[in-house]
Order: C-alpha cells, then structure tokens, then sequence
C-alpha cells in the first residue's frame, strides 16, 4: 500500500479532497502517544524565581518527537504490508 494514499478522501461532488496521507494518518496518531507519555513530574521546580508546587517538563524537543512519530508511521506500514502478505499467502494455501 502506498503511504501517500489519502487516509480521508471524499468528493463533495464537484471537487475531490484528498484529505490526509495514511502516512501522515499513523505519524499524527504515533504523535500523540508520544506527546502524552513525554513528560515528567517535577514537583518544587522553580520558574524565574518563583516555586512552582507541580511542573511538567517537556522531556522531548518538538522536532525529535516528530521525527520519531513518522518513524512509527513507517513501522506502522511496513507491519502492515507484512500483515497483508501474510493474508495473501494465507489464502493462496487454502
């Protein structure tokens, strides 16, 4: 399958909207894991002087967690092309 394949496609009858790659699709739902499990509890961190009683800091540059979630997107499509294949050859030995 082709990761710039649209995720979303749909035509509203004049006009066809591509919508999301399935690429960026996978990238933005990898994101997501990655944004919520990115940061650590630093309880007493001080902030331009003043105490702070509970702070998250971010533990991952917004660059590298985007780079990291198009990595899993392609993971996510090499998984499932290996998925498919498996099912194909499933089906010829039946």
């Amino acid at each position: 399958m082709e990761s710039n394949a649209p995720a979303f496609p749909h035509f509203d009858g004049t006009t066809n909207h591509p919508g999301l790659t399935m690429r960026d699709f996978f990238a933005a739902a990898a994101l997501t894991g990655i944004l919520a499990c990115q940061r650590e509890h630093a309880e007493g961190l001080e902030r331009d002087g003043v105490r702070v009683r509970e702070e998250y800091e971010p533990i991952i540059l917004p660059a590298s967690a985007a780079f990291a979630a198009y990595d899993y997107a392609n993971a996510m499509f090499e998984a499932r092309e290996a998925a498919i294949e498996d099912d194909i050859l499933k089906s010829k030995k039946e």
